[in-house]
């Protein structure tokens, strides 16, 4: 069990750990907050995400959210069983779903929204006011490069080994 005093005095302090801590916090916080309407963290985020931009693919979700694809595809498959997403065939892609928002879809978000501010509130609290934008600009720069700079790097990689075997034929 970690005590107050081993975490001010350096223990446990990487960053890997505190991201977690802070996650596990906020998450408990939301369920908290949001009460018995039965919406996840994680079903907001993805419910947030296809309202502002009705009629995405699944890809585009896993993209707009950072949740991994087979977690998106379980999760949309079941809230489209609870009512709360439509998935058709996209007009662009045959291939490929169009997912929107119900009308139980946006009442479960509009509940969604209101525990996250209640979430962002309480965890934020710890932060005098004058940090916390800095805070969150942090935390975005972070996700930022977890989702752009990693892909990007990934894909120079594999432009560069593609380049290396066109050479060797």
């Amino acid at each position: 069990m970690t005590t107050k005093d081993q975490v001010s005095e350096g223990q446990n302090r990487f960053v890997l750990d505190l991201l977690h801590r802070v996650g596990q916090f906020a998450e408990a916080q939301f369920a908290h907050c949001v009460g018995n309407s039965g919406i996840t963290s994680r079903q907001y985020i993805v419910l947030a995400a296809i309202a502002q931009s009705e009629g995405l693919n699944q890809i585009a979700i896993v993209n707009a959210t950072g949740v991994d694809r087979s977690t998106v595809t379980e999760m949309v498959g079941r809230l489209v069983k609870m009512g709360w997403l439509r998935r058709r065939r996209s007009r662009k892609d045959s291939r490929g779903y169009a997912v929107t928002l119900t009308r139980k879809g946006r009442n479960a978000l509009k509940d969604g929204e209101a525990a996250a501010r209640e979430t962002d509130e309480k965890v934020l609290a710890v932060f005098p006011a004058a940090r916390r934008d800095q805070l969150l600009e942090a935390l975005g720069k972070i996700v930022e490069v977890a989702a752009y700079g990693h892909r990007s790097s990934v894909w120079r990689a594999s432009e560069l080994r593609l380049r290396l075997r066109r050479r060797k034929l």
